[in-house]
């Protein structure tokens, strides 16, 4: 049956768009940090009893000073929680200005692994002085945008119906979506029209869902623009800005949970009441492309966009157990035997990954008794990884582990406890 109601696109015309968003990305005390520093997440008890808390804490610092943190991170970084059955949620931190660290805390409700997951964005020295600049010019002429009213024909238009609305905590006078969604904790909800349930059979069966919603408080005349990663003015059709002919926005979300006509998502960027206009199944195999290459310069991007830091850590209750991360990191280190990494003497394999595959890196490894084997060396262990993304790590003691590694712009840790046995716990 055909809806009643229709939009045609040429009358979705927003005159009071807000002004292009400024990068929030956080900014460090001071010049160079970050090309020496790694982020990581430990833990005060790894093998915890169901119901009882979980204290975490979150640092930033040498390898070499592991697991002492060097500095206080200026704002809270974003952590998200993994269950055992792959459910997550998240907590509010606290800065410890004794430990220069972020503390979390959680009751754990499951046996199995728990992954704690933290993450940051650390600006260069020079980015935050063109995003200053850039701020400055901004106030000045607009970001230099190039402006084209048009007026679209009669002819030209076609229906494009509202399947449903985006219910989420952003707004334009109140919290700002980030600008990207797949780095957002935060649970939206899309509320499908009754009379388009039926296109939602068997959606739960996905992991991740492409939305595709129209930014209706997006300005429709804008041609190119100044985006805060770069002097350099772009048309449109070259960035993500929502100010574009047809303001449609895009975005891979996370499906949690159905109920009737609502999806639950994680991973939206959009405001409250946007109209979503389709929804289509995320595919891996077709939606990933290898090798992709940015439009802005990644020479470029890369010397703007400064680092982006990820911890990761391993809590075992009562026993290990393989949990499923639905939301990989764009660099990913994860353990490939949970039961191996429990007994000191074991080798482990590791695996690297970099966008969803297998990449060849150097994995580096310590813990707080280790001593750099070579002089002004952060870490004493460190190992190449085959093309396929694998390594393997001879664990010959016990105690809490780091493993570490970076490409590009990507610098990701993880931590876990080694105990003399499977059974042996640490707190």
């Amino acid at each position: 049956m055909k809806p009643k109601k229709g939009v045609r696109l040429k009358k979705m015309w927003v005159s009071n768009a807000p002004k292009a968003l400024l990068c929030t990305i956080f900014a460090l005390l001071y010049s160079g940090v970050a090309n020496a520093h790694f982020l990581w997440v430990t833990v005060d008890n790894y093998s915890p009893k169901v119901g009882e808390t979980v204290t975490f804490r979150i640092g930033l610092g040498h390898g070499d000073e592991f697991p002492k943190s060097d500095i206080l991170i200026p704002n809270a970084p974003f952590v998200e929680i993994v269950k055992p059955n792959g459910q997550t949620f998240t907590v509010e931190l606290s800065p410890s200005e004794a430990t220069k660290e972020w503390v979390g805390r959680f009751v754990v409700e499951q046996k199995g692994t728990y992954v704690i997951h933290a993450w940051f964005y650390a600006r260069r020295q020079q980015a935050t002085q063109t995003q200053e600049a850039n701020q400055k010019r901004t106030e000045q002429d607009e970001w230099k945008q190039v402006i084209k009213p048009f007026s679209p024909k009669e002819s030209e238009g076609f229906p494009v119906y509202p399947v449903g609305v985006i219910l989420s905590p952003y707004n334009p006078e109140g919290k700002r979506p980030p600008h990207q969604g797949r780095y957002s904790h935060e649970i939206c909800q899309i509320k499908i029209r009754d009379e388009f349930s039926e296109a939602l059979r068997g959606i739960e069966r996905a992991s991740h869902l492409i939305v595709l919603y129209w930014m209706d408080r997006a300005r429709r005349d804008v041609l190119a623009s100044r985006t805060p990663w770069s002097d350099e003015v772009f048309g449109v059709f070259v960035t993500r800005s929502p100010s574009r002919p047809n303001p449609i926005g895009i975005c891979v979300v996370e499906l949690l949970e159905r109920k009737g006509n609502t999806l639950l998502v994680k991973g939206l960027d959009a405001f409250d009441g946007t109209p979503v206009i389709d929804i289509k199944p995320f595919s891996f195999g077709i939606d990933a492309v290898v090798g992709g290459r940015r439009l802005l310069g990644d020479e470029k991007q890369s010397q703007l966009a400064g680092f982006h830091l990820v911890g990761l850590t391993l809590v075992d209750v009562e026993e290990p157990s393989t949990t499923v991360l639905r939301r990989l990191p764009s660099l990913a280190l994860l353990v490939l035997d949970s039961f191996a990494r429990k007994r000191v003497g074991s080798t482990v394999p590791l695996l690297a990954m970099l966008e969803g595959f297998p990449t060849n890196t150097t994995i580096y490894a310590t813990h707080p008794d280790a001593k750099p084997a070579i002089e002004g060396k952060e870490f004493p262990i460190r190992l190449t990884t085959t093309d396929f993304g694998l390594a393997n790590l001879k664990l010959d003691r016990t105690g809490i582990w780091l493993i570490a590694c970076q490409q590009d712009n990507a610098r990701t840790t993880l931590t876990f406890f080694v105990a003399d046995s499977e059974k042996e716990g640490a707190k």
